[in-house]
């Protein structure tokens, strides 16, 4: 069976949809770190384990699809979004302009990287280990190397980016560029991960 899983925001809730019967099989129900309203709003899968970034009580949570059984991590403010390489959950934190660095054997923010102003979306590349990163609010990503938490750059793109993505192969990033909040009308940039 092959599986598409859902955030819903204000439900606090993920739901697991069966994609040869396009049903609902079950409703995973969210329990954040103080008991209230938790707002997943990110997700990515590593094996049996579901990730999510909780944009109102500010934590990732952590659930083992076998059981459905999650737990939950204080992390920073307003959590968007989140990617997965190796042991480590990168986590982006709107309301600080970071992303926050997760330990998952040792459940602990090990790193905290800088990024642009409003980061909307985040992306790992397997094949380089590096992360990207769509900043909303000042029409930049930001790309540094995940192992090392160094060679910081934030690159100038088109206005308002709400998401940047590796290709499969690492070799490209796409950058959907809304450009909201103007009559022009949105794109996709393609930028070498090489030479950017």
């Amino acid at each position: 069976m092959r599986y598409l899983y859902i955030c819903n925001t204000t439900q606090d809730s993920i739901n697991k949809v069966n994609i040869e019967k396009f049903a609902v099989e079950d409703v995973i129900k969210l329990t954040g770190v103080n008991e209230n309203k938790v707002g997943p709003h990110g997700l990515c899968m590593q094996g049996d384990l579901l990730f999510t970034s909780n944009c109102y009580d500010g934590s990732v949570s952590i659930v083992n699809l076998n059981d459905l059984k999650s737990s939950s991590y204080y992390l920073g403010r307003n959590c968007r979004d989140i990617c997965s390489l190796g042991n480590h959950l990168y986590i982006i934190c709107g309301d600080s302009n970071n992303v926050v660095t997760f330990d998952l054997n040792k459940k602990e923010i090990i790193e905290i990287v800088p990024c642009g102003d409003s980061p909307h979306s985040i992306d790992c590349c397997n094949h380089s280990n590096e992360i990207v990163i769509a900043n909303n609010g000042d029409d930049t990503i930001t790309l540094f190397d995940s192992l090392y938490g160094s060679d910081i750059k934030n690159i100038k793109v088109g206005p308002a980016p709400t998401k940047a993505l590796f290709t499969i192969n690492g070799d490209y990033i796409l950058v959907c560029e809304s450009s909201a909040g103007s009559l022009d009308k949105g794109c996709i940039s393609v930028i070498s991960s090489k030479s950017h």
